[in-house]
């Protein structure tokens, strides 16, 4: 059975999110109240529909409870999309990403129901940054707070070393995955004694601390629990201050 997808509101990260979804084998279904959206893209997916999703009533009747999950993407309007996705958390929709455009949009959008919340602009800024200024670091994956896959260049310190005279796990955790070299595409395993050329790539995994200290460059790795605690307070501040 083909898994199923809903985009409730199609702005830029709605967009996004059909485009990719559109290049696997499930079923999607658009909603949104305007209707030159909907014209401009109902053939590439099973179903679309103009409406209003403020109304819950829209939600029961076109969103099936055995959805796989849902995006949110209402712009800006904090008040639709929480609305919106408190009506699919009450619907029974485990999944459901929402757009956030502030911290503290998202944190509503948590307490509503969200599994998921996604701060394009922001996520971009920070994927972004390390990369333009790192000159070693090429990519990087976080896979949790403190650990992350990431794509180095080889320093000029390294080249003409075997990976076993490099060791780079000595001072830390940092395990190298696999080895690209200048000009191929492809990543290969690798053996302790390859020898290291300038140009080649490295795939590592590893801490925060020592990917930061072989590319030399802060990563900013977001730590969810923290930043969360940091707006609840804020949040309390606030309302303090109106007493």
């Amino acid at each position: 059975m083909k898994k199923q997808f809903a985009v409730i509101g199609v702005d830029t990260f709605g967009r996004r999110m059909i485009e990719e979804l559109s290049s696997l084998d499930c079923e999607i279904v658009i909603i949104d109240k305007d209707p030159l959206v909907i014209e401009a893209l109902k053939d590439q997916v099973d179903g679309a529909y103009v409406a209003d999703v403020q109304d819950r009533d829209v939600i029961e009747k076109i969103i099936p409870r055995e959805l796989d999950a849902a995006v949110v993407d209402l712009g800006h309007s904090l008040e639709a999309s929480v609305l919106v996705t408190n009506y699919l958390s009450k619907w029974g929709i485990k999944r459901i990403v929402a757009r956030a455009s502030t911290d503290a949009h998202g944190e509503i959008l948590k307490i509503v129901g969200a599994s998921d919340v996604v701060f394009p602009s922001q996520e971009a800024a920070r994927r972004i940054t390390p990369l333009i200024a790192a000159p070693l670091l090429l990519s990087y994956l976080p896979l949790s707070p403190r650990f992350i896959l990431a794509e180095l260049k080889v320093p000029a310190r390294l080249v003409g070393m075997s990976l076993q005279e490099a060791d780079l796990e000595k001072d830390g955790i940092m395990n190298v995955i696999a080895c690209r070299e200048k000009g191929e595409g492809d990543y290969q395993f690798s053996t302790p004694d390859r020898i290291l050329q300038e140009g080649d790539a490295l795939l590592v995994a590893g801490s925060q601390e020592d990917v930061q200290g072989f590319s030399d460059t802060p990563l900013p790795v977001l730590d969810r629990d923290s930043r969360s605690k940091d707006i609840l307070a804020r949040l309390f501040r606030r309302k303090a201050s109106r007493r």
